[in-house]
């Protein structure tokens, strides 16, 4: 019996399902850091608010949207960006578009 064959077989079966797990982990590994650059750029957002400053021009930029909720003491900025999805698995689960949000909630004296 040949083995170079069968070892051959089995690679042509095995590889796309380990090519499409791993592109599937680079790609969550990809939305974990835009969800952590995504805070990183709200804080941004919150201390040019607190500064008084213009943060349009940021927003922009950065293609963010931002929703601010001015309630008594309390305020609310939340920054949404879209992600889009390339792995075939993860648009099956999560559709083309994922979109990211954080938020912040502190006291405007």
């Amino acid at each position: 019996m040949n083995k170079k064959g069968q070892a051959l077989v089995e690679f042509v079966l095995i590889f796309p399902i380990f090519l499409i797990i791993v592109c599937t982990i680079i790609e969550l590994g990809s939305i974990n850091y835009q969800k952590l650059k995504l805070e990183d750029e709200l804080e941004t957002v919150v201390n040019m608010y607190l500064r008084e400053e213009d943060t349009s021009n940021y927003i922009e930029s950065n293609n963010l949207k931002m929703e601010v909720k001015d309630e008594d003491e309390q305020v609310k900025i939340e920054l949404v960006k879209k992600l889009k999805i390339v792995t075939p698995v993860l648009k099956s689960i999560y559709s083309s578009n994922y979109e990211l949000k954080t938020e912040r909630v502190f006291y405007d004296e």
